[in-house]
C-alpha cells in the first residue's frame, strides 16, 4: 500500500488527482495534514456516496482549519 493511502494522521496527503491542499487565510501558507480518512478501505463505510476526507490545520495559526474531499 502506498504511503498514507487509506488512513493517515499527519504526514502528507495521498491525493487521488490534483493537489488540493488549502492555504491559511491569515498567513497564506499551505495547511498541514491533520488526518486523512478513506472510510471505504478503513471501516467498510463511505462519506456520502464515496470519497476520502482530508482535514488540515495551520501549524502557526492553530485556529485555522481546512477540509477537502476527493473521490478515489
Amino acid at each position: 500500500m502506498p504511503r498514507n493511502q487509506g488512513l493517515a494522521l499527519g504526514g502528507w496527503p495521498f491525493w487521488h488527482g490534483s493537489d488540493e491542499t488549502p492555504r491559511c487565510p491569515r498567513c497564506d501558507e499551505d495547511l498541514e495534514l491533520f488526518v486523512q480518512l478513506d472510510l471505504s478501505h478503513a471501516l467498510a463505510a463511505t462519506w456520502g456516496d464515496a470519497g476520502i476526507l482530508f482535514a488540515f490545520v495551520c501549524p502557526v495559526h492553530r485556529d485555522q482549519f481546512g477540509v477537502r474531499m476527493q473521490d478515489p
